[in-house]
């Protein structure tokens, strides 16, 4: 009995400090992208959360999505935007949601999902996004990009401004400010479109960061042994053909150097003396027998 007593006393006791450690989960900014048609037929919806400073890290994390979207795209958390990487999650359908669960070993956050709620009739377009209302959030922006092609755009709430971004699409920003615990607010929007082309099909993918200088070295270092190799091979070509020219110019050069020679030569004067001794034929400088009978010349 006393221990029953004692596990109910320390269940009492931890379970009020526990719920209030919950309680202190919040996000300080939570940015809501929605961008539709732009590389599905649906809504790619983005969140880039960042957790308050009041947050405890690690944390357990739940986010409702709908139930229709399925598996979240991308879950990713990090110490910044450009660091985070994707994370383990746990996925469950609770009723008309899906519920994403992870645990953040870092304040920053960013989970997308498509949603596939987006309704055509004809040109016409609209969807409904609604933020469930999971933690309390210091400060709500939502942007929405207008897909290519598409014109008529109606938000509401009203959007504060629009601009046109650096990919030469207009985007809208509401700012909904805080946004307490338990508060559910939603976004809606109107717009018409010819055709069902994709944003994506019309954008130059760029990367969202500069590739860093150590790859651009890896990348010179990965082809120099090809252009040091192809420049041997173009000097060993060259050099041998060059050795065989040479030599055949050599040649060339020599042979037409003995020909002047031997043209330049005197020739010599026939001895008009010398006759064969057995049939009288004259004999030609330098012979030794006669060209006629082959007798021995008796040279004087």
């Amino acid at each position: 009995m006393r221990k029953l007593i004692l596990m109910i006393s320390l269940m009492a006791v931890l379970w009020p400090g526990r719920a209030l450690g919950q309680e202190q989960v919040s996000l300080s900014h939570l940015q809501i992208d929605l961008w539709p048609e732009f590389d599905d037929p649906g809504m790619l919806v983005i969140y880039r959360m960042q957790l308050s400073a009041e947050t405890v890290l690690p944390v357990r994390l739940t986010f409702r999505i709908p139930a229709a979207a399925g598996r979240p795209n991308a879950v990713a958390v990090g110490e910044n935007a450009a660091s985070v990487a994707d994370t383990p999650y746990d996925y469950r359908i609770n009723g008309s949601w899906g519920e994403v669960s992870f645990t953040a070993l870092s304040p920053v956050i960013q989970l997308e999902y498509y949603d596939p709620a987006l309704q055509k009739q004809g040109k016409a377009r609209r969807f409904v996004y609604g933020w469930p209302g999971d933690y309390s959030v210091s400060e709500i922006t939502i942007s929405i990009q207008q897909p290519f092609g598409a014109n008529g755009m109606r938000i509401s709430p009203a959007f504060s401004e629009s601009a046109v971004a650096s990919d030469g699409l207009t985007y809208y920003t509401i700012n909904a400010g805080e946004v307490r615990q338990g508060r559910a607010f939603t976004v809606s929007l109107d717009y018409e479109k010819d055709s069902d082309a994709l944003t994506a099909e019309f954008l130059q993918v760029q990367p969202v960061t500069p590739l860093p200088a150590t790859e651009n070295r890896l990348d010179l270092w990965r082809i120099l042994p090809w252009v040091l190799g192809g420049a041997g091979a173009v000097l060993l070509f060259g050099g041998v053909g060059w050795y065989f020219l040479s030599a055949r110019g050599g040649r060339l050069l020599g042979t037409a150097a003995l020909r002047r020679k031997r043209l330049s030569r005197p020739a010599a004067k026939p001895a008009a003396s010398l006759y064969c001794q057995q049939c009288g034929t004259r004999a030609e400088a330098g012979d030794r027998f006669c060209r006629a009978c082959g007798a021995a010349l008796r040279v004087e």
